[in-house]
């Protein structure tokens, strides 16, 4: 019987089937791996429902980090947390995704309880994404040490330059309608340093500072404890091979062999 060959992406060139059968029963496979492998890469080779777990339990800390601020006496209407942390290692460990979702869902917590209107964890939320994403990219290009240096690094400078146009067109000036006027907000800054008699002034002399400490802070914690947290995730994690998996491999190795073998037999013919 002459064997027909189809187009398909299962093998990546061709796959050989002998009946319409045989043919919808190997696009199907290939359209299942194809979605399994998607899967895969978004989770970082974890299983949907440990990615969401561990993605949970690293919302619940930075949800109860963020509702254990605190003032600085040098830094009037603005606290201090350490929710970013857990978002930043969610990021590293999981993916860029982890971390966006660890921030949102921290400040949909705390917005129950604020009492910004909702405005400062939108701030909040602009600002974590700006420091996680790039840090979390960056560490996935190279996966050492000196990634994740790099990465929060940029991070970092994508924070503090996010932070400053978010407080100036939008934090500082909401609370100026709100609770006091722009004026008297400034002149609380001029008080501790009296060149900040401007808002942007203000911004670089307190805010800028102030989230670049915080950035390094969190980059430095992140730095020392990540590899635990990432070997306790990973042992967590471990998922053993089912029978589909050990089906599929097969399937691929059995197809790529064929594909090898049918393209060397043209190569013949055509010489």
């Amino acid at each position: 019987m002459r064997q027909t060959y189809v187009p398909g992406i299962f093998f990546g060139d061709f796959f050989c089937a002998e009946s319409e059968a045989t043919i919808r029963i190997f696009r199907e496979a290939d359209s299942e791996v194809i979605m399994n492998e998607k899967i895969k890469k978004l989770t970082r080779g974890y299983t949907p429902a440990k990615y969401l777990t561990t993605v949970a339990v690293f919302a619940a800390l930075a949800s109860g980090l963020m509702f254990l601020d605190f003032s600085l006496p040098f830094m009037p209407f603005v606290s201090f947390d350490f929710s970013d942390l857990p978002a930043l290692i969610a990021a590293f460990a999981l993916g860029p995704i982890a971390g966006v979702a660890v921030e949102l869902i921290k400040n949909l917590f705390h917005l129950l309880g604020g009492s910004t209107g909702g405005v400062g964890e939108l701030a909040n939320f602009i600002m974590g994404c700006a420091f996680v994403i790039p840090a979390s990219l960056v560490y996935r290009r190279g996966n050492s040490r000196k990634f994740a240096l790099i990465g929060m690094a940029v991070g970092a400078v994508s924070m503090v330059v996010t932070a400053s146009v978010v407080n100036y067109f939008i934090t500082i000036p909401f609370f100026s309608k709100v609770f006091l006027p722009m004026e008297a907000i400034i002149a609380a800054y001029a008080a501790i340093a009296p060149a900040a008699d401007s808002l942007i002034k203000v911004i670089l002399i307190f805010y800028v500072p102030f989230n670049l400490a915080k950035a390094v802070i969190l980059s430095g914690i992140t730095f020392f404890a990540y590899k635990s947290i990432s070997n306790l995730i990973k042992s967590a994690g471990v998922k053993k091979k089912t029978e589909t998996d050990i089906i599929d491999e097969a399937i691929f190795e059995d197809g790529a062999q064929i594909a090898k073998t049918e393209s060397g037999e043209e190569g013949k013919e055509d010489k």
